[in-house]
């Protein structure tokens, strides 16, 4: 008998994590940015990270004057470094 692999759709926390930047910043492929609309729809955790990422974003974009040229950009790797290592305080950034 042949089985058939069922293709998953369904992305992982971790999957999510590793993408919210780029999803919040509109970067990604129609089909993913779908598949991630849809975790953060059911995800509790990954959900309030989407909004407190978008919050951080709409106050930097209110003081976009005044920042430093490459903040949004530490901001970036400071997320991507939380995705990677959670909260761990002991690793660096």
């Amino acid at each position: 008998m042949i089985r058939f692999r069922r293709r998953r759709t369904m992305l992982t926390c971790r999957e999510v994590g590793r993408v919210l930047q780029a999803h919040l910043d509109g970067e990604i492929e129609h089909q993913k940015a779908q598949a991630v609309a849809t975790h953060l729809n059911g995800c509790a955790g990954c959900g309030l990270e989407a909004d407190v990422y978008s919050e951080i974003k709409a106050a930097l974009r209110r003081q976009a004057g005044e920042l430093a040229p490459d903040a949004v950009e530490r901001l970036r790797r400071f997320g991507e470094h939380l995705s990677a290592h959670g909260d761990d305080p002991l690793s660096a950034p």
